[in-house]
């Protein structure tokens, strides 16, 4: 570690002194680039070429190199520009209206005719709406600030705008926001940068991807966001760290104008009486419910064409209703099955726990968010720029989640998330002569996530079966104890030399990382209880006085004693996680402080350094190719703590001063991995270097790139373009940081299935595994505990080789037509192993004859002392492998037709039309999904068992995508327009498994029911058992015959008798969603003599569904992206003692029951669900939005 501690400061001094790397890390700017001739065509050395950006007057100048060429670097997006070449003797010629947008490389080349006493300067308008980008080589899609104020958007978020680009895939169902997944890759492997800076979640908890994201709000206000760009396969080197895309923005400036703005949009249920929702699908009025935002924006000169400032703010204020969809008529709980029920059950808990669970019915999220951004920029000289920015977040949101069919679940399982994002950053660009050019970014970014439950003390998490029905009360799990703290600062620095036909790049960025997180999940006690009875019996034992309390009487442990007899605790499974740091070391025994008091805190800092040099060469006039090399060299800067005795905190939890020299040394080889466990783990599994308390080795992560653009017949309409490159991804820093709070020391964990006793407060006495039932495990004896994560030593993040090829077409009425794919081909991709797992022992008995692990079974005298059941060393719950695989590849074709028509009848007039087609596929081996390693392990479906995955679908395969724009700008007069903007998209359902519910009890390997589903070639090869649904008793046959007549029906299933299903093997049906934006535009002198415009806009969101509405159809629904969907329950085995692992299942998850004498509970069998209800129990219902929603707003703009 020590000789990694010096690279930063090496790197800075080389920084110093030499000079580095015109797009950069994070695009924020825009290049013009062409050539000045005479009429002769001969080139004119030393023409001056300046290009001056009107709303600010920021000029930028050059002069041709010796073969008339001129490159203006890193120029202001936007515009209107105005280009001017002059040359001794000749007449200047200007190009006015020329707009840039971001990482554009615009040509524009001059031919000056000789000075005439007529006429001095010839000036040009340039054609709006030109698209077609002739330096391009990769799939790139831009978004300009008119597309962001016209586009329909729900919650101006990110994910809003980059859907529009055709090979990404926006999914919505996460409770916190929009994951964005591009090219068929990990939503969590791409890359954003705003005005150059990281603006990544860089941990990688937030689905979205951004900062703040598990809050439900954006980094920033799409409100201050000039523009953005989608980069798919840059085969620029200035470009990195995303295996997905690229998203750049940038943000607006100042001009020599002052201009503001004042915004406010609402989203209700109704304004007035008039409805504004659609109802609920049962008919139900949809609740009352606000989403209220106001936006400030300002700018102007400070000095006029030197000095300039903007600022933005942006306050929201949402509460959105999670109802309790369907009420008790819906509700598949047998023992609380009316609101009376549930009122007892709630009295019971209050009296022998003294908790009051909260509400079921009628809660609401909140989102309280505040956000404030201020820019200068400044006009040094006209060869200097400079620009600071900074950016404040504050994020409050109480998740919460609502009632169903199949869940009651209380307001005291909320989540409690706020965050808070501060991000500043300074931008020089320069250039010197004609050539050199120079664009530094420097940044800090602090980012704070405090995740807290909605209860106050230690109350455990509860949940509880009730028929097909789940009860869940008590804190969310994963929030008991969960902090985060990220300090980032990013610098980027770019250097162009222009020689001729030539732009060299020499560049460097890099990322320093100090990283701190907290996370002990189910810290009060997590209990899962078989039935309501279980529960209550438990409740009684736990109480003080359960002889006064009504429903404690049915559990009197000996109803024929004298006396109230207090029942034993009911056999529950119990999970815990607890703290293994003692908080008070110079006490005797162990000494564990819960919650956010914890002294667990997981800390490491780690550094991403990025070289790369590249050549831009203009060939002849037709053909451009650019070729570049990049290094980037990840390493974490800390070692993770490992059970040793050379660790003085472990050494004081022993009080190992007090042993003798061979008392420590015999208990440094009981408790240090390195000599106890990895022996023991090395007989089974290579370890490939991985080993405990080390960090993987920095490794260079090469990546060549070559690309090319080819004006096929050399008149500027037809342009081939693609190349071929390697791109090295980001990945989440919360997988590596599983070393600093997983590994033995830190936090433990207790999975334990008896008559673990309810604990109601766990700071009186936590259960740890050393006090569980059962346990043969002491105080002094609890580490090591939890779980070990381990880093092979040659570990490499995500990298990808990617090809692209495509053509763009100038086509008759000024369309543009565009075809376009892409290979990716993995070359490093995650994989985690479980190195804890013996071998399977058995297999299943009948036609499924998948390997699962019998625990008693095991002899484990040969494996190790510390070994027992399926576990190679029984202290550790699981010790993961994590290295990487090269399987996976994914690929995409786009066909896209766009353009723009201005007077269109002549009318004062525009209309602007986007429409591509995608069809694209990926496949992997891990998706990579999950922030925890352990659920990277056993979240992917399989049927050999969690360590023998193999190549499947991903969860990110886009399948077939339409994705029309359309926009409609008509003015009337001169003080009046409307514009309306429509997006249609159009996509296959999300891919998903199916698979065998409670298949972690048939496995046993430890893992989660992952087990995909046996096909059979007719059901009564499967065993089943009777089952209860309401009044309805199933027989086996009938569940059977449910399940050969559901097969039956899916085309996907009907294809695989006899097989296992795939991983991702069939689809939700296709999702097809039309949104709206109207908009009136009154503009003049409104108020005193300034130009104002007032502007009036209605948002409709999933506008299909209201038309399905009108037309009695199904048109908009959407679905919740579950990744798997159960169609039998492993109940048993058919005689486990006497060694028949035949599996006995249950159907209900697919059978159907009616209600036949109208008492309101099910009586009778009515064969399997449709596959249209069984997608039903799917739809998106009131949150994402299978309903229409409206959003009103008006905008003041002076």
């Amino acid at each position: 570690m020590q000789r990694w501690a010096t690279i930063p400061i090496a790197c800075f001094f080389l920084l110093l002194f030499i000079p580095l790397s015109a797009h950069g890390q994070g695009v924020t700017t825009a290049t013009i680039r062409g050539t000045v001739e005479d009429a002769a065509g001969e080139p004119l050395p030393g023409a001056n070429v300046v290009a001056v950006h009107q709303p600010s007057g920021t000029q930028y100048g050059t002069s041709t190199s010796t073969n008339g060429q001129y490159t203006l670097p890193n120029l202001r997006v936007g515009g209107p520009y105005i280009v001017t070449a002059s040359f001794v003797g000749y007449q200047s010629k200007r190009e006015t209206g020329i707009r840039l947008n971001l990482g554009e490389t615009s040509r524009l080349s001059f031919s000056l005719a000789e000075k005439t006493a007529e006429l001095d300067e010839v000036e040009v308008v340039a054609e709006r709406g030109a698209i077609f980008d002739k330096e391009r080589t990769g799939i790139a899609t831009n978004i300009s600030e008119d597309e962001i104020d016209a586009a329909p958007t729900l919650d101006r978020s990110i994910a809003d705008f980059t859907r529009f680009t055709p090979q990404a895939y926006v999914e919505n169902d996460d409770d916190d926001g929009s994951a964005i997944s591009i090219a068929g890759q990990n939503n969590r492997y791409n890359s954003i940068f705003i005005d150059g800076a990281v603006s990544n979640d860089v941990f990688g908890l937030a689905a979205t991807g951004t900062d703040g994201g598990q809050s439900g709000a954006t980094p920033i206000s799409i409100g201050a966001i000039e523009q953005f760009q989608v980069d798919i396969s840059p085969f620029d080197v200035t470009q990195s760290f995303f295996g997905g895309g690229a998203i750049n923005a940038v943000t607006k400036s100042g001009t020599n104008e002052f201009t503001g703005s004042f915004t406010y949009e609402r989203r209700s249920e109704d304004l007035g009486g008039v409805g504004l929702a659609e109802d609920l699908p049962g008919g139900d009025p949809f609740p009352e419910f606000s989403d209220d935002r106001y936006i400030v924006n300002v700018g102007g000169p400070i000095i006029q064409d030197k000095l300039f400032f903007f600022a933005n703010a942006d306050i929201r204020r949402n509460s959105s209703p999670q109802p309790f969809e369907g009420g008790f008529s819906d509700y598949r709980g047998s023992e609380l099955s009316s609101a009376s029920d549930v009122q007892a059950f709630e009295s019971f808990v209050q009296q022998t726990l003294n908790f009051n669970p909260g509400a079921f019915s009628g809660n609401s999220s909140q989102i309280d968010s505040d956000k404030f951004f201020g820019k200068l920029d400044w006009n040094v000289s006209q060869n200097h720029r400079l620009s600071a920015r900074y950016n404040y977040s504050s994020t409050e949101n109480v998740d919460a989640f609502g009632s169903d069919s199949r869940t009651l679940a209380y307001s005291s399982r909320f989540e409690v998330f706020p965050n808070t994002t501060q991000i500043a950053a300074l931008e020089w660009n320069g250039t010197f002569g004609n050539r050199y050019a120079n664009k530094a970014v420097l940044s800090y970014k602090n980012v704070e996530d405090d995740r807290d439950t909605n209860i106050n003390g230690f109350f455990p998490t509860i949940d509880i079966d009730d028929g097909a029905a789940t009860v869940e009360l008590g804190p969310e799990p994963f929030s008991t104890v969960n902090f985060l703290e990220q300090d980032v600062v990013t610098f980027t620095n770019n250097f162009n030399v222009f020689l001729g036909d030539h732009t060299l790049t020499v560049g460097t960025h890099n990322e320093w990382y100090d990283l701190g997180n907290l996370f002990i999940p189910f810290n009060n006690g997590w209990y899962f209880y078989d039935s309501v009875d279980d529960f209550r019996q438990s409740a009684c034992a736990a109480t003080e006085n359960p002889a006064d309390i009504e429903g404690c009487q049915p559990f009197d442990a000996d109803p024929d004693a004298a006396g109230y007899q207090r029942p034993n605790p009911s056999d529950v499974f119990l999970l815990r996680g607890f703290s293994l740091v003692d908080d008070n070391p110079n006490t005797p025994g162990f000494e564990e402080s819960l919650g956010d008091n914890s002294n667990a805190f997981g800390q490491f800092n780690s550094i991403i350094l990025g070289f790369y040099v590249q050549d831009e060469w203009q060939v002849n006039d037709r053909l451009r190719v650019t070729g570049g090399l990049r290094v980037d060299i990840p390493k974490i800067l800390d070692d993770p703590r490992f059970a040793t005795l050379a660790d003085d905190n472990i050494a004081g939890f022993f009080n190992a001063g007090e042993l003798s020299q061979a008392e420590r040394r015999a208990l440094e080889n009981e408790i240090n991995p390195r000599r106890s466990t990895i022996p023991a783990v090395e007989q089974y599994y290579d370890l490939n270097g991985a080993a405990p308390g080390e960090v993987p080795d920095a490794v260079f992560h090469w990546a060549p790139r070559l690309g090319f653009n080819y004006d096929a017949f050399g008149d500027q309409r037809t342009q081939i373009r693609g190349g071929v490159g390697v791109y090295t991804s980001r990945q989440p820093f919360v997988w590596p940081g599983g070393m600093f709070l997983n590994n033995g020391v830190r936090s433990g964990e207790v999975s334990n299935f008896g008559p673990n006793p309810l604990v109601p407060d766990a700071s009186q006495g936590g259960l740890t595994v050393a006090t569980v039932p059962g346990s043969d495990r002491t105080e002094a004896d609890l580490i090591p505990s939890g779980r070990l994560e381990m880093f092979e030593e040659d570990y490499k993040l995500p990298r990808f080789l990617r090809y692209s090829l495509g053509i763009d077409q100038q086509l008759p009425g000024g369309f543009i037509g565009t075809l376009e794919g892409q290979y990716t081909n993995t070359l490093q991709n995650i994989l985690v192993t479980n190195v804890n797992l013996l071998p399977a022992n058995e297999t299943l008995d009948g036609p499924d004859e998948r390997p699962i692990w019998i625990a008693s079974d095991y002899d484990n005298s040969s494996v190790g002392p510390n070994s027992s059941d399926q576990f190679i060393d029984s202290r550790y719950s699981n010790i993961h492998r994590v290295g990487n695989t090269d399987r996976g590849y994914a690929y995409d074709v786009t066909a896209r037709l766009r353009n723009t028509f201005e007077r269109v009848l002549g009318l004062d007039n525009a209309v602007g039309m986007d429409v591509s087609y995608t069809y694209g596929r990926s496949f992997v081996v891990n998706d990579g999904t999950s922030s925890q390693i352990n659920s990277l392990w056993d979240g992917v479906e399989h049927v050999n068992g969690a360590n023998n995955v193999g190549l499947s679908e991903s969860d990110f395969s886009i399948g077939h995508r339409v994705l029309a724009r359309f926009n409609y700008r008509q003015q009337f007069g001169n003080n009046l327009a409307a514009r309306l903007s429509l997006v249609y998209t159009g996509e296959s359902g999300r891919p998903f498994s199916y698979v065998i519910g409670n298949s972690d009890d048939m496995v046993g390997e430890n893992g989660d029911p992952n087990s995909l589903f046996y096909v059979p070639r007719t059901a009564t090869e499967l065993s089943f058992s009777e089952v209860t649904i309401d009044e309805a008793t199933i027989s086996p046959a009938q569940q059977a015959a449910a399940v050969d007549e559901f097969i039956a029906q899916s085309d996907y299933l009907s294809r695989l008798r006899g097989e296992y299903a795939d991983r991702n093997g069939d689809r939700t049906p296709w999702e097809g969603v039309l949104d709206l934006n109207l908009a009136v535009e009154v503009f003049g002198d409104l108020v005193g003599s300034r130009q104002q415009k007032l502007e009036i806009t209605a948002n409709i969101f999933n506008f299909s569904s209201l038309l399905g509405d009108l037309f009695g159809t199904d048109w908009g629904e959407r679905y919740i992206g579950s990744s798997q969907f159960e169609l039998t329950d492993f109940e048993a085995f058919a005689d486990e003692d006497g060694g028949d692992y035949t599996p006995i299942y249950s159907a209900e998850p697919i059978v159907d029951v009616v209600d036949t004498d109208g008492d309101g509970e099910a009586d009778q069998f009515n064969g399997a669900i449709s596959e249209d209800e069984f997608f039903d129990r799917v739809l998106t219902g009131s949150t994402y939005s299978s309903l229409w929603q409206l959003r009103l707003g008006v905008r003041l703009t002076f």
